[in-house]
Formats: structure tokens, C-alpha cells, sequence
């Protein structure tokens, strides 16, 4: 969003730090009305992590919950992934991996700079609060390579291709398809 301050963003990643611990719904809100489109809808694609989070927001508010409810009812209770959520239990805790922002070269030493993990704001969950296994993300590959069951219908849409560039991937529900074009 147009008013989170990429210094202050940069900031924190460099120290290891969350760059979205404090942003805030009211923040949120007060972006949305200062969006300007770089091109015509439908006639270019840029990915945009704020967009992103955008979407999942209007969902889970149009469905009267937050996003991690919503996606918990519409997506991972339907295809059994129940190890997949925003909100880690001691035992998911205790079994998330250490994530690290910076590595420094010292001689042959190598200094890792650990970083806390980014626990997004409802608002903007819909771009990467998700944290899953590696399970439940096989559960969620097979899913989108075979879709049967009642969430068939809502896959084999997110699939459908949106738009392609003349060279560049093409565009789907929130799927970017490349290839090679070898």
C-alpha cells in the first residue's frame, strides 16, 4: 500500500524484524481510495501483494469472518488440510521453521541474522498469512492437479486462463502459469 513506508519496511527486514507488525486496518482502509491503475484492466498484468491481501479482505468481510476463518471453512476443511493456518498452535510453533533475513561473510565464518516470522494483519492476510505443512501442501497440490469433490467446480475456474501477455506467462485466479518456450 501506497502510505506503508518502504524505508520503514526495509528498516525492519535488515534488523530481522516483521515489516507488516504494526500496519492497520484503519491504514489499510485509508489506501484503498488512493489506488491508481497503471494500465487498463484486463489489457496488462502486474502481481501485487496489496491486491492480493485486497481480495482475501473483501472475501472473509463479505462472509462476515476473518481470513483465516474463511479460508479454514471454504478451502482447508473441504480438502482436509488441517495443518495449514495463520494462527500457529504450540505444537505448529514448536515445529515452524527459523526463518533468517541476512547472511554475513566473515573470513570462513558464516553469521546468520534470524528474523521473526511475518504475521501479517487480517487485512492483508490474504498475500501469505498462511502457513502450512508439507502434507497439506502435497493435499493442496493434488487437488489442483486432479480436482474432484465439492470443490472441483471453484478449482477448474481458478485455472481458467484470465489473460496472456505476448511473451510473458499467462494469468489465472491468482495462478501465474510461465513456461518454457524451449
Amino acid at each position: 500500500p501506497d502510505n506503508m513506508s518502504f524505508w520503514h519496511s526495509v528498516w525492519k527486514i535488515m534488523h530481522g524484524g516483521n515489516p507488516y507488525g504494526d500496519y492497520t486496518e484503519a491504514e489499510f482502509r485509508a489506501a484503498v481510495g488512493t489506488v491508481d491503475l497503471d494500465f487498463e484492466p484486463g489489457s496488462d498484468f502486474q502481481y501485487s501483494n496489496y491486491a492480493v491481501g485486497l481480495l482475501g479482505f473483501v472475501l472473509s468481510q463479505k462472509a462476515g469472518m476473518d481470513y483465516e476463518s474463511y479460508i479454514k471453512r471454504e478451502v482447508c476443511g473441504p480438502l482436509g488440510m488441517n495443518d495449514t493456518t495463520a494462527t500457529l498452535t504450540s505444537e505448529q510453533k514448536a515445529r515452524f521453521v527459523q526463518g533468517y533475513a541476512d547472511v554475513s561473510h566473515l573470513g570462513k565464518w558464516m553469521q546468520y541474522e534470524r528474523c521473526d516470522p511475518w504475521d501479517l494483519p487480517n487485512c492483508l492476510a490474504g498475500c501469505g498469512a498462511l502457513r502450512s505443512s508439507a502434507s497439506d501442501m502435497l493435499i493442496y497440490l493434488k487437488a489442483n492437479m486432479h480436482p474432484s469433490g465439492e470443490l472441483a467446480g471453484a478449482i477448474k475456474l481458478a485455472h481458467k486462463e484470465l489473460y496472456r501477455g505476448k511473451d510473458g506467462p499467462a494469468v489465472c485466479m491468482n495462478w501465474i502459469r510461465s513456461w518454457n518456450k524451449k
